[in-house]
């Protein structure tokens, strides 16, 4: 905005401008191009535009998409809102029930409020399978072989879209072969009649239903059974003489009685008599014996009174309440006076329960009582049995090595006879492998494996489940199954599952006990940006923006507290887990508040504290402080946060990574310095040198001379300059008496001492220019006058020791076994007596001289020395067989008393004496130049 005053003279210019902005106010258009499409079950896709510029102006934060279920009655509840943060312009909805219409619409939201909702659009989700399984089962027997099973029609809003049938399952329970097969019936109807079924059966029912998307809920068995039914005939009969006027009849009973046995029927008749002369003998069964028959109950009877010499036919029938059942075989016998040793019980396949008693009767007949034993798969010894009075043989316990065939030995001086029992040991299951294939938030998908059946086969299985600390749960798992979904499971959760397997003789053992998982884990702290917004009086927390960690959020606490109070306040204890968003109002402006949200889900519960300030009226804000979010995670420690410990462990990582790297370096830094300078070393001491070999920098030696320069300095070797640091160490000729001190400091260039000082620059003045001219120490370049020192790179041992020993009278003397190197016939100068004292500015002491060295030796120290810059030393070129130095040259102090060309340990050392390490000596005729290195104080010393 700008101002003009404005009078009769016309107007003035115009005032600065202002700018101002006019405060938010919520969308005032709603979303465009609204659609809505149902692809999968129990969810909505949305998609939209923006609101139209012109019509909402401002900033939009955000949307919210509602939905309801469309009533056909007009009565449509409210809409359930759910926020979509940022630009975002797709939402999808889940959690819908299958096969229902919704109304969907969508809104603009900003810092202000919401905007006006789009046009609702109704769409169907799609069809799902029947989430429960039909009620009010019935089943009623209509015959000896048929059932009718009816059931009530399942819910519509059960169903998750059009029941298209159902399905009932049905199979035998009873203890026989072929019980196991499970039978299926579809049909549309809400009853169906079951076929051809098993006489006096007993049968286990259950229904389905199933829609397009697939079958439903199975419901839980029921059990039926058919009617009775006459019994089949006896299973087996045998007749034998007992006396002169008797017969023993004895049968097993039906294989199927078809009902509950009331009592047998047994006929007899002399052979071809008539009709009329048939007799019979009613035989109640003891105990009202049921459809299932004992494994050896045989049943006999002794028919009295016949005619000694009439032969017999007999044959047997079994009844039930409803009838007479089929007839035996029929047998004939005769009595006799004499009876031989026989016996009456029937030999069978028997099968026990290992672990089970076990009783096999053998009863015999015969005058002379017939001796009765027997013998086990031929052996006559039965471990663990006995005898019993009956000459039963009774075994207390089975086991496996039980199993095989039992013979029964009855014999009298009349005969003999035998009968056989094939006993088979069946034991339960063993334990299955139990695996979990793989687990989702509310289910655990298993699997297993059973080696074996225990020689009866499996009827079906036990899973059995808990939650941590909880209790035992089973569910049933038909046979030839071998898979399972364990459903509706609590998320994040840890779970103990077994499985065991049973069949005709029981249950057997459970499988080892595997630990699970469900997915899911604690909600995890959003970021402060995304959860809080703020105004003058009032927080909102964007709960929608909250990381669940995979299980639902179950429920909220808010507290909130002011940073000048010490406690928290509640503003929300119990807040709904699907709340969207909370407001805290009531706030003073321009204060400073700590927020603590804690998110509760089954898998456990996080709290974050956020530091917030509120805005003043007019929108100005604190000054920012650091905002702190701590987060306390049940069940893990906060230094356990994988966002936590990640990034330390990492740290930590990095550092003794670099550590490590660092001292592999330097380590084979100077382990490569220490292999050049025995290398070099042993080339020296061989008489030779390679002059192309390691040289020095010569910006280093520029630096050690820029206070000296009025010495000249050897001609490095030709070839690559060494990047190493070198020291170097200055010779003169002076006399054997004397030492010079060399100042040095590690690492560096250490300025010389006022007197030094004073001495360097009266050196420059008497030819600081020539010394520039030629420093190569070569023949051609020698110039007379003081300057005439030399310079030799000495590359030494950072902190060896060296101890110098003075040398006897023989090291005074050429040694013809010293390898002295080839001599130059050149003249040395004169020296001047001011350049006798040098520096050295860059010190790193040499390897040692080896123990024990011979006087004779010590020229292999000089090549050891020398040989580290590039071959062996060659001797100054003032050195020379032709010309020796006279006294005036070479004695610097004749006053000095000593052997000649022998250093002393005295001298100029500075304010403390020291040990001197011998280094290397020259000789040309019967003098000896002898140099090493003490230190004193910090600096190191040459002595001549």
């Amino acid at each position: 905005m700008q101002v003009l005053a404005v009078n009769v003279r016309g107007a003035s210019s115009p005032s600065p401008t202002l700018s101002i902005t006019t405060l938010q106010e919520p969308p005032s258009a709603p979303p465009t191009h609204l659609r809505a499409h149902a692809r999968q079950q129990a969810s909505i896709s949305l998609t939209w535009q923006t609101p139209a510029a012109h019509l909402s102006p401002g900033e939009v934060t955000g949307y919210q998409v509602g939905f309801r279920e469309a009533s056909v009655g007009g009565d449509e509840g409210e809409y359930r809102w759910k926020s979509v943060r940022g630009g975002a312009m797709t939402a999808k909805v889940e959690g819908l029930r299958h096969y229902t219409a919704y109304s969907v619409t969508v809104r603009a939201v900003n810092q202000v409020g919401s905007g006006p909702p789009a046009q609702p659009v109704t769409v169907t989700t799609a069809q799902g399978v029947p989430s429960a399984a039909p009620d009010g089962i019935e089943c009623d027997p209509l015959s000896s072989q048929a059932l009718r099973v009816r059931w009530n029609p399942l819910p519509l809003n059960l169903s998750n879209g059009p029941v298209q049938g159902y399905k009932v399952f049905y199979k035998r329970t009873s203890n026989i072969e072929g019980s196991n097969a499970v039978d299926v019936k579809r049909t549309t109807n809400l009853e169906t009649s079951l076929q051809g079924l098993g006489r006096y059966t007993n049968y286990s029912v259950r229904v389905l239903a199933y829609t397009g998307a697939g079958d439903g809920v199975v419901s839980a068995s029921i059990h039926c059974a058919t009617l009775q039914d006459v019994p089949g005939p006896p299973a087996a009969i045998r007749a034998l003489p007992a006396g002169p006027h008797s017969i023993v009849v004895s049968w097993l009973p039906p294989e199927r009685p078809n009902g509950i046995l009331e009592h047998y029927t047994l006929y007899y008749r002399p052979l071809n008599a008539h009709r009329q002369a048939l007799q019979t003998v009613v035989v109640p069964v003891e105990g009202g014996a049921t459809a299932s028959r004992p494994a050896w109950g045989e049943v006999s009877r002794e028919v009295e009174g016949l005619d000694a010499h009439a032969r017999y036919e007999m044959w047997v029938k079994a009844s039930t309440r409803v009838g007479e059942g089929g007839a035996s075989r029929v047998v004939s016998q005769a009595p006799a006076a004499t009876v031989a040793a026989r016996i009456k019980s029937f030999g069978q396949a028997v099968e026990v329960k290992a672990g089970a008693p076990l009783t096999l009767p053998c009863s015999v007949v015969g005058h002379s009582a017939p001796l009765v034993t027997w013998t086990h798969l031929g052996r006559d010894t039965i471990p663990n049995s006995q005898t019993l009075p009956d000459h039963s043989l009774h075994l207390p316990a089975v086991t496996s090595e039980a199993s095989g065939n039992y013979t029964c030995h009855a014999h009298n001086p009349s005969g003999r006879d035998e009968a056989q029992w094939s006993v088979r040991v069946v034991e339960t299951p063993p334990p299955p492998t139990l695996r979990v294939q793989y687990s989702t938030e509310t289910t655990i998908h298993i699997s297993w494996h059973t080696a074996g059946d225990g020689g009866k086969p499996i009827t079906g299985y036990i899973i059995r489940y808990r939650l941590e600390g909880g209790e035992w749960q089973e569910e049933a798992v038909e046979p030839g199954e071998a898979s399972h979904v364990l459903q509706k499971l609590r998320c994040g959760s840890t779970y103990h599952l077994q499985v065991a397997a049973r069949n005709l003789v029981g249950h057997g053992k459970a499988s080892r006990t595997v630990k699970t998982r469900t997915r899911g884990a604690a909600p995890r702290q959003p970021r402060h940006q995304d959860l809080v917004s703020v105004n003058s009086s009032s927080v909102t927390l964007q709960l929608y923006t909250w990381p669940s960690g995979g299980c639902p959020i179950t429920r909220w606490m808010v507290e909130y507290r002011a940073h000048s109070e010490n406690s928290f306040t509640a503003a929300a204890s119990h807040l709904a887990g699907d709340t969207d968003s909370y407001t805290l109002g009531d706030l003073a402006p321009l204060t400073w508040y700590q927020l603590r949200v804690t998110a509760y889900n089954t898998a456990g519960s996080t709290s974050a504290a956020y530091d917030v300030a509120t805005a003043s009226l007019t929108g100005a804000t604190l000054a920012p402080e650091s905002v702190v979010e701590v987060v306390d995670r049940l069940g893990s420690p906060l230094y356990l946060d994988p966002h936590i410990l990640a990034p330390v462990v990492s740290g930590v990582a990095c550092t003794l990574a670099l550590l490590l790297c660092v001292g592999l370096l330097v380590s084979r830094g100077r382990a490569q310095f220490m292999k050049g300078a025995d290398t070099n070393s042993g080339s020296s001491g061989g008489g030779g040198g390679n002059s192309n070999g390691n040289t020095y920098s010569r910006s280093l030696a520029e630096i050690q001379n820029h206070h000296n320069d009025s010495q000249e300095q050897l001609s490095p070797p030709p070839g690559p300059r060494s990047k190493h640091d070198e020291a170097y160490s200055e010779i003169a000729c002076i006399s054997s008496q004397q030492t010079l001190p060399i100042s040095c400091v590690r690492g560096g260039v250490r300025r010389a001492g006022k007197k030094e000082v004073e001495e360097e620059e009266e050196g420059e003045a008497h030819g600081g220019s020539e010394s520039e001219q030629d420093t190569s120490g070569s023949p051609g370049g020698v110039r007379g006058g003081p300057r005439d020192t030399y310079k030799v790179p000495v590359r030494l041992r950072r902190g060896a020791d060296f101890s110098f020993h003075p040398p006897d009278s023989s090291t005074e003397s050429n040694d013809e076994r010293s390898p002295v190197p080839p001599r130059r016939p050149q003249h040395l100068p004169p020296t001047h007596p001011q350049h006798a004292s040098h520096r050295l500015h860059a010190c790193t002491p040499a390897p040692p001289p080896a123990q024990g060295l011979r006087p004779s030796s010590t020229l292999d120290s000089v090549y050891s020395v020398e040989g580290a810059v590039g071959g062996p030393l060659r001797p100054p070129t003032g050195f020379s067989d032709s010309r020796e130095l006279s006294e005036a040259e070479c004695d610097r102090d004749p006053g000095q008393g000593g052997h000649k060309g022998r250093p002393q340990q005295h001298g100029r050392w500075g304010p403390q004496s020291g040990r001197i390490k011998l280094m290397g000596v020259y000789c040309v005729g019967d003098r000896c130049l002898y140099y090493g290195f003490g230190e004193i104080q910090r600096a190191l010393m040459l002595t001549v």
